[in-house]
């Protein structure tokens, strides 16, 4: 199971890359998720299903949370609709 920093997207990396998905395949890949600010670790459900070279559809229904991720080559995550940009 992958470890979700709750504090940053570049937790999600470790999850796009071991998933390896093709255009139009979707996986659910649950993390171990840490609440720095409640000092826990518990089982966030995930679900991703690559769109385009650089986009990935994702669900974490814990957060009622449903966004187009976009990444770059490497699969870092440059937007996180509503939570996180990268910075050009």
């Amino acid at each position: 199971m992958d470890l979700d920093f709750g504090f940053t997207p570049a937790t999600n990396l470790m999850q796009l890359r071991r998933l390896a998905l093709e255009c139009g395949q979707a996986a659910d890949a649950s993390a171990a998720w840490l609440d720095v600010s409640a000092g826990t670790l518990d089982v966030l459900v995930q679900r991703y299903e690559r769109r385009s070279e650089t986009t990935y559809w994702y669900e974490a229904p814990r957060f009622d949370y449903a966004a187009l991720l976009e990444v770059d080559p490497v699969g870092f995550v440059r937007e996180y609709p509503g939570l996180w940009e990268a910075e050009v």
